[in-house]
């Protein structure tokens, strides 16, 4: 076999094994009462604390969030830190969970 053959090989091999690497599964995490305080991202208006979650979710910038529920405002997070005590807010992390790769059997 000849080094060229055998290259190609290996950069073919390397590529489809590494493309089966494990992925995160992002979830949320909520505590009722409180407030991640600053790094605010963005802010979603009129929408349930289910969207708010969603919204979150489907932004890989969005690291936490915080709901409003008597305003129905949803304060997206790019980072948290402490958590801070806040009535009628609902305050979310995400958490990422490592699944198993997809191997298509």
């Amino acid at each position: 076999m000849s080094k060229r053959v055998f290259f190609s090989l290996s950069v073919f091999l390397f590529c489809a094994f590494s493309s089966l690497s494990i992925a995160a599964d992002r979830r949320i995490e909520t505590t009722p009462d409180a407030d991640y305080f600053g790094f605010d991202l963005r802010t979603v208006q009129s929408v349930s604390q289910d969207q708010c979650e969603a919204a979150c979710i489907g932004d890989k910038a969005c690291k936490a969030f915080t709901y409003n529920t008597k305003a129905q405002w949803c304060f997206l997070k790019s980072d948290f830190n402490q958590l801070m005590s806040f009535p009628g807010a609902v305050a979310g992390k995400v958490v990422e969970v490592a699944s198993e790769p997809d191997l298509g059997a």
